[in-house]
């Protein structure tokens, strides 16, 4: 459950003290970790950008078919989704 964003970390490995902390951030929401303990863990690498893009590719739309780029969010894209997916419909004119 969870996750986290440590700038500069390139290890590969999650530490211990993200181990305890993701453990207790579930325990807040309510999750019991003794009668559901993790299974697996994994470490992936975000792709991030200094600023987000969302705006309509003329470009790459074809035959009617409009295209949105939107990417950049990194780690807040669960956070901004629901502001993403607003301005994707402003964009299309919806």
């Amino acid at each position: 459950v969870g996750g986290t964003y440590l700038e500069g970390d390139a290890r590969g490995k999650i530490s211990k003290e993200e181990r305890i902390e993701l453990i207790a951030n579930a325990q807040l929401m309510g999750i019991d970790t003794n009668a559901s303990p993790p299974v697996s863990e994994w470490v992936g690498f975000r792709p991030y950008r200094p600023t987000t893009r969302c705006e309509l590719d003329s470009e790459s739309s074809v035959d009617g078919i409009k295209v949105v780029q939107s990417y950049g969010h990194g780690g807040s894209g669960w956070t901004v989704f629901t502001g993403v997916a607003n301005e994707v419909v402003k964009l299309l004119g919806l």
